[in-house]
């Protein structure tokens, strides 16, 4: 099972970056919010990360994405 928050190993890896100034930029322009923890750290909710980067599989149909071939009949 994994946790609520992305690891500080995953941010990093996900990024490219070590400090946490220039992972906040590159997740910021991907539109994924981080906040700072008080030693500096970010934490990224893991959710919101997979829910930015694309979603589990089947995520689109249900969230009503799909388009509608009604008219073409």
């Amino acid at each position: 099972m994994s946790s609520l928050c992305l690891t500080t190993d995953e941010i990093g890896l996900i990024t490219g970056r070590v400090r946490p100034h220039a992972q906040l930029g590159f997740l910021r322009k991907k539109g994924i919010t981080a906040y700072r923890r008080a030693d500096g750290a970010l934490v990224v909710l893991r959710a919101h990360f997979i829910a930015v980067m694309g979603g589990a599989k089947g995520e689109a149909s249900l969230s009503g994405d799909t388009p509608d071939f009604s008219s073409l009949e």
